[in-house]
């Protein structure tokens, strides 16, 4: 990120990697010094200043994960639990660093949002 030029690229967008997602902060704060748009695969990034983040909602997934384990502790064999899917796909937006990077989002988008920081 620190040796990325202006104009050389136009925005970053980040993919399912844990050395990467790890690091979500350093490369919010890289992509902000040079004037970067951010999109991130899901929304927790948004919410720390990154500009959009579209995917699954991970603490979601690991609070439906846990509901599993409590039946499970409580006697339920898991061959009698149901097999459940997660399919929601959410779409977040930070206001606040759309604004800071001079970017107007359109009406169209901001009203497809699930989550808007503002």
């Amino acid at each position: 990120m620190q040796a990325l030029k202006p104009r050389e690229v136009d925005a970053y967008f980040e993919t399912t990697d844990p050395i990467v997602n790890s690091q979500a902060q350093l490369v919010i704060d890289a992509a902000r010094a040079s004037k970067l748009p951010t999109m991130f695969y899901e929304h927790h990034p948004v919410v720390n200043g990154g500009l959009g983040g579209y995917g699954e909602n991970f603490p979601e997934i690991l609070r439906l994960s846990a509901k599993y384990v409590q039946r499970i502790l409580a006697g339920t064999l898991p061959k009698d639990l149901p097999v459940e899917n997660y399919d929601r796909i959410e779409f977040a937006l930070n206001l606040r660093t759309a604004k800071a990077l001079g970017l107007t989002i359109p009406p169209a988008v901001l009203a497809r949002a699930d989550q808007v920081i503002e």
